[in-house]
């Protein structure tokens, strides 16, 4: 019916990040106009997550044919640097960064790998977990034998990835070395 009243296309936007393959199948067995095109906007498309859009992914590929056939995976293109401030007990450890920094909402900031003078040292799974969370700072928990030092440097993976862009209106763009290359307004 409001084919005439359109010059041009129609474009029909919708999704989210966990449903967009639901709403792709809703779409394409809808009527619509003959000049529609249909953009989905998954919110997590430009960063993705180590949290909960990363499992959500995962359910999306089990419950869709399609899905599968993708090439290619999605990963987070999003850490968060902090250095080890303290280390007041064998198996605490406490970094500098905090709910002002990063989301918390979906999870803590989990650490993905360590560093000591510029070399990656090996991170065992479960090895080093963020168990609590501050205004600053951020509580870890150290398994036996973990070999954390004050002013080693660990990255950590975020769930949730909006709300640490709403915490930043700058984000740094490295390369695989860390490097900063550029420097992004969030405008968010």
């Amino acid at each position: 019916r409001m084919e005439p009243l359109v010059d041009g296309e129609f474009i029909l936007t919708g999704a989210g990040t966990v449903w967009y393959d639901v709403v792709c199948n809703i779409w394409l067995a809808a009527a619509k106009p003959r000049r529609c095109r249909i953009v989905i906007r998954p919110g997590c498309y430009i960063t993705h997550d180590r949290g909960i859009y990363d499992l959500a992914q995962q359910e999306l590929i089990a419950r869709d044919p399609i899905a599968c056939d993708l090439a290619g995976d999605l990963t987070s293109a999003l850490e968060l640097m902090a250095m080890v401030q303290s280390v007041p007990e064998a198996d605490r450890a406490v970094v500098n960064f905090g709910k002002r920094d990063c989301a918390f909402d979906a999870g803590l900031p989990q650490p993905i790998a360590h560093y000591r003078n510029g070399q990656e040292l090996a991170l065992r799974a479960e090895s080093i977990v963020s168990t609590g969370i501050m205004d600053q700072h951020c509580m870890l928990r150290l398994a036996p034998g973990s070999d954390v030092q004050v002013g080693d440097i660990l990255l950590f993976g975020t769930s949730h990835p909006c709300l640490t862009f709403d915490k930043w209106k700058t984000l740094l763009l490295v390369d695989d070395d860390y490097n900063v290359l550029d420097e992004l307004d969030t405008l968010f």
